[in-house]
């Protein structure tokens, strides 16, 4: 997915959404952690926002699980 990701989207910004474990691997592939460590090594709740930025070095991880755009009774919520 993230090679056609990659293939079709070459330049721009590309909105990603999914459930929070297909996002969770997505990450792990792009920071080259081994997929089946994926609930070991990230943890984010339902609704959050993460952000990747690629460029030539590679992939950046930026923000993780971010709940800020969320109202107070809802970020409370797990």
């Amino acid at each position: 997915m993230i090679a056609e990701i990659e293939k079709n989207y070459a330049t721009g910004n590309v909105l990603v959404v999914s459930h929070k474990a297909t996002i969770r691997i997505m990450l792990c592939s792009l920071l080259g952690i081994a997929l089946g460590r994926y609930r070991d090594r990230s943890e984010m709740l339902a609704g959050s926002v993460s952000i990747v930025k690629v460029d030539v070095r590679g992939p950046l991880l930026q923000v993780l699980g971010d709940r800020a755009y969320m109202g107070e009774k809802l970020r409370a919520r797990h």
